[in-house]
């Protein structure tokens, strides 16, 4: 796979990973990458045309310093908290992968605090007319903690 393919597809990897692990860890931040492997295998367990785990890790930096969604938010919008290892600015849709993880993680801290199912934009959100959708679980109490 050329490198610049291969780039594109480590940081749309990365991105679904990140969502998945905040959503799977109720807006916790991973504080490392041996955290994001399970969210990685249960995104990526059969996918063809994809990295492995290991040149994910390779090619997409991620500042792990943010204890949870909201703090990874507030930072997303002073600093470049997810990007390539190789400097390029390269992503399968329009907004920079910094951008999509900030919206994401946006829409993601509403849901927690007004309690209604997170919609949209990354895998294992509710798509409610999709006949495979599913409500990922929103915690009960403690949102306030984050």
């Amino acid at each position: 796979m050329p490198d610049q393919i291969a780039d594109v597809y480590a940081i749309e990897q990365a991105i679904s990973t990140l969502q998945t692990y905040v959503m799977d860890h109720q807006g916790k931040w991973p504080d490392g990458w041996n955290d994001l492997r399970e969210s990685f295998v249960k995104v990526f367990a059969a996918g063809q045309n994809t990295n492995s785990f290991d040149e994910v890790q390779r090619r997409v930096r991620i500042d792990f310093t943010p204890a949870n969604s909201e703090a990874a938010a507030t930072l997303a919008k002073e600093a470049i908290i997810f990007e390539l290892t190789s400097g390029r600015d390269v992503c399968l849709t329009s907004d920079l992968p910094n951008i999509r993880l900030l919206q994401f993680l946006q829409r993601y801290n509403n849901a927690l605090k007004t309690g209604r199912p997170l919609q949209g934009g990354a895998p294992g959100i509710e798509y409610p007319d999709h006949p495979k959708s599913y409500r990922h679980p929103v915690p009960d109490a403690g949102w306030n903690d984050l």
